[in-house]
């Protein structure tokens, strides 16, 4: 039996009628239903071919027995930051914020049922992962930031999921700022176990006018880890959102980003640094809907490819009719340092409106012999230089993330992957 027909088959009809929630939740069940998982038909899907991660036998009654871990240790840092750790979607720990309401997505559906209910439904781009996980996820955080309270110091959430059966997760998460409010969040999801994951993980971003929000995402998972992410964001009036996505590791890791600029003068940044090998894949998949005027966005990724690892990015942009005076920028650059390494890029523009500044642009290579042969005459042997012309071509992707403790684990990663010894701190 497939994965799509085990969940059919064991959650169809699962919803009890609780009130705001059910009809949600049955709609998105439907939709399931009707469209199944997404094929290499789906042009959406064209390049990425899931398939043979629905065929594995999961577990979807998630048994309570895991593996025992020292959650410590997987924290960037031990004392620049606050943090939040969810087991198997369980909330475990968090901070006590003023100003901050955190909950588990569980608690937060019996606590504000209509705020859960608007925000799945207005942050809610119609995609497969995303309909069966508003449909049947019970378990993630949500964290409600509260009218003009900024919170300076960092927010770590570290995911940890360590079942001794090879499962497949649903996490459901929900940020909400109101107005004039500020966060940075790190959010890290980590397969402790060597058993086989599947993890379908969906955040909502309801960011009020005036608001700030910085989200990072670390992706540096073991081999035998499946992730589709999914971040939905809803912007007001002169709010900046940006979503940074550190990609290192995984067997197969797909991101999907979407804005909706509801509100004029929005900005909102994407960054991504995509650095794998081995027999890896990786997909981000971008949307900005540019839906009122005077608005900004800006999107740059670089991606490395080594060995056999292979790559995706779709970056759309649409303008709408309505919406004037808009600047959008695009860029992805892509290093592909073996003969077995590939990438396919696929920039779009969807523009109705004609006082606009759009531009987009992608390249694919490798890296430049000269500039290798010049370090070589310098007194770096071949790999340090290699290493070093890779690390210099990302870094200006990487440091669009303001955090320095997170800049100072890409750079730690950047060393192991390419197997140098070099310090890459001692260069900036």
């Amino acid at each position: 039996m497939t994965l799509e027909d085990a969940l059919i088959n064991k959650f169809d009809n699962p919803f009890k009628n609780d009130g705001v929630l059910f009809e949600v939740k049955n709609r998105a069940f439907e939709k399931f239903k009707a469209s199944g998982f997404p094929t290499t038909k789906n042009e959406e899907w064209k390049y990425t071919n899931i398939s043979p991660y629905l065929k594995h036998d999961y577990c979807l009654n998630q048994p309570q027995k895991s593996t025992e871990i020292n959650v410590s240790e997987y924290f960037l840092s031990q004392n620049d930051s606050e943090k939040i750790v969810l087991e198997n979607g369980n909330l475990i720990s968090f901070p006590v914020i003023s100003g901050v309401e955190i909950l588990s997505f569980e608690d937060a559906q019996k606590k504000h049922p209509q705020l859960i209910e608007k925000t799945l439904t207005k942050i809610n781009y119609d995609e497969e992962f995303i309909n069966i996980n508003t449909a049947l996820a019970e378990k993630g955080f949500f964290i409600y930031v509260k009218k003009g309270v900024q919170i300076k110091k960092p927010i770590e959430i570290l995911s940890v999921q360590n079942k001794n059966v090879a499962s497949f997760y649903q996490l459901n998460n929900i940020i909400i700022l109101e107005s004039g409010s500020e966060i940075k969040l790190v959010e890290q999801i980590k397969t402790t176990s060597d058993n086989v994951s599947f993890i379908n993980n969906v955040t909502r971003l309801s960011i009020a006018e005036n608001s700030f929000l910085e989200l990072v995402k670390i992706q540096n998972n073991n081999s035998e880890s499946v992730l589709v992410d999914s971040v939905n964001t809803v912007q007001q009036n002169n709010s900046t959102c940006e979503v940074n996505t550190l990609l290192f590791g995984g067997k197969f890791i797909r991101n999907n980003l979407s804005f909706l600029q509801e509100g004029e003068n929005c900005q909102s940044n994407m960054s991504g640094v995509v650095l794998i090998n081995e027999n890896q894949f990786a997909d981000n998949h971008t949307f900005v809907d540019h839906k009122s005027p005077n608005c900004q966005s800006s999107e740059l990724y670089k991606g490395v490819y080594l060995d056999n690892a292979k790559g995706v990015f779709n970056g759309k942009i649409l303008v709408r009719k309505n919406a004037q005076k808009i600047d959008a920028f695009q860029a992805n650059n892509n290093l592909v340092i073996s003969d077995s390494a590939s990438i396919d890029s696929k920039p779009q523009l969807e523009i109705f409106a004609d006082d606009v500044k759009c531009s987009h642009g992608c390249t694919i290579g490798q890296v430049d012999e000269d500039a290798l042969f010049y370090m070589q005459t310098r007194g770096f042997s071949k790999k340090e230089a290699k290493a070093l012309l890779t690390y210099a071509f990302t870094i200006d992707a990487l440091e669009k993330i303001s955090i320095p403790f997170v800049q100072d684990f890409g750079k730690k990663i950047f060393a192991e992957k390419l197997k140098t010894s070099i310090q890459f701190d001692d260069l900036c």
